[in-house]
């Protein structure tokens, strides 16, 4: 239930899984849905086979490639590999040929000052200074970095990020009739490749949405006014729950000029992720976006189980399970079962997956409370691998903004000064050292102390 809501309605919706059992007497109850030509049973239909899913839980952990990293620079390169680099180079030389002026000097770019270009946007991005101009990230100033001063110049950065390229832009236009995304399609396609061959998948994954910020001219540019940074390219990706590792991605485009409109467009957009995962066994957790009945059954032809919501307006749903009140908690259709344990907002929490149950009542009663209870822990770890995963780094941009600009007030103590910037900084960097700590409280401290605090030459905040 979310934050606000009223508190009335949640005995009613709310069932208590560790007291609620089937009755082995109960007699079974057929609901015919007419409208998704389904029936559903409120019995678990009794099989001799065994549970093929899910017998063992893998972890996601490094591949051969990645086994004996042992720097950071090393696991950096296993995904912008060289191929990439190289690709990258090329094209970008290319654009810079021929935007040079004639009486110019050519300096074509070299591999070292690309990766030290691709370092510095790192840099920007690391400090919550993406949208920074310029000329601020290059000016003298104790609260600015110096290593993008001494790295390279602001004229050749800025030359540099003219000219870098993705691709050949002589065949791009022939390219883009057919991809909307050609100009970075190939070098994109070598670092998905590079996400699928570093790490091997565990066996609990998800997928969701997430919206890269950008406001160029782009025609599959996407409006969405609930995220952060509003407007961007929309990107579903498929990431392991426990470690928060990125498997595999899916760039919405929309549709091409000359194709045709496709159906399923959800439910293939979850089988193409998955694609590299196929022939492993595992779960997948996703949101009332993707949740269907005819996805879950398709998923277990390929030993995937699914967990999800499902709204209660999906013609799959009986109108049985549309009351407040929920008279059983297991419902199944052939090998589908649903648990619907919570209503929240017209939406239903649902697992669904392939499971095998033995003859006997007492395995029935057990099954039931177990999985109902491994349904909450795992949509649970999904929501903290959403935040994780997807997460925008919003907040910490607008932390290091007002750290940035934070200023003793006339009556502030400055002890409560000292608190707030200390806090500021730990919401920016956890491991922020003393001495930009120190940078921050004598930038903001007031004009009256400045000179009596610089003259203890504080060397740690301790001594500040």
């Amino acid at each position: 239930m979310k934050n606000g809501e009223s508190q009335t309605s949640e005995d009613d919706d709310e069932i208590n899984l560790e007291n609620l059992k089937l009755d082995d007497d109960s007699t079974r109850k057929s609901l015919y849905n007419p409208s998704s030509v389904m029936t559903w049973s409120s019995i678990p239909q009794h099989s001799t086979k065994k549970n093929s899913s899910n017998d063992t839980i893998e972890k996601a952990e490094p591949t051969e490639i990645t086994d004996d990293i042992s720097s950071i620079e090393h696991a950096f390169i296993c995904f912008m590999s060289e191929k990439i680099t190289q690709k990258s180079l090329i094209y970008s030389n290319m654009e810079y040929t021929r935007n040079i002026a004639s009486n110019e000097k050519p300096e074509e770019i070299t591999m070292i000052e690309l990766k030290a270009f691709v370092g510095l946007l790192l840099l920007a991005g690391l400090l919550g200074k993406s949208k920074t101009n310029l000329k601020c990230l290059w000016r003298r100033s104790p609260l600015e970095s110096p290593i993008f001063k001494a790295t390279m110049s602001r004229s050749r950065f800025e030359k540099m990020m003219s000219c870098l390229r993705f691709d050949d832009e002589t065949t791009r236009e022939e390219r883009k009739k057919i991809d909307k995304f050609a100009a970075v399609r190939e070098i994109w396609s070598y670092f998905e490749n590079n996400l699928k061959t570093c790490c091997t998948s565990g066996s609990y994954v998800t997928i969701d949405e997430q919206l890269l910020g950008f406001r160029g001219n782009c025609p599959f540019r996407q409006f969405i006014p609930k995220k952060p940074d509003k407007y961007g390219l929309k990107f579903w990706l498929c990431v392991d729950v426990e470690s928060y590792y990125v498997f595999n991605t899916f760039l919405y485009i929309g549709r091409q000029s000359d194709q045709e409109r496709q159906q399923h467009v959800r439910a293939n957009v979850v089988l193409e992720l998955l694609k590299s995962l196929y022939g492993s066994k595992g779960n997948i957790t996703i949101d009332n976006f993707f949740t269907s009945v005819s996805l879950a059954k398709e998923l277990q032809k390929k030993n995937f189980t699914l967990i999800g919501t499902l709204r209660k307006n999906k013609p799959e749903i009986p109108m049985e399970f549309q009351s407040n009140k929920i008279a059983k908690l297991l419902r199944r259709l052939e090998e589908v079962q649903a648990i619907p344990f919570l209503l929240i907002d017209e939406a239903y929490l649902c697992k669904l997956f392939r499971q095998q149950y033995s003859s006997t009542s007492s395995t029935k009663q057990n099954n039931t409370s177990t999985q109902a209870s491994v349904s909450i822990k795992t949509w649970s770890s999904f929501t903290e691998a959403v935040i994780k995963a997807f997460g925008s780094t919003k907040v910490q941009e607008l932390k290091f903004e007002q750290l940035k600009w934070y200023k003793q007030t006339v009556n502030q103590p400055v002890t409560q000064y000292y608190d707030k910037i200390i806090e500021l900084c730990k919401n920016v960097d956890p491991a922020m050292p003393d001495s930009l700590k120190l940078k921050y409280l004598m930038a903001g401290i007031r004009e009256s102390l400045k000179l009596h605090v610089g003259l203890q030459d504080p060397k740690t905040t301790d001594t500040f």
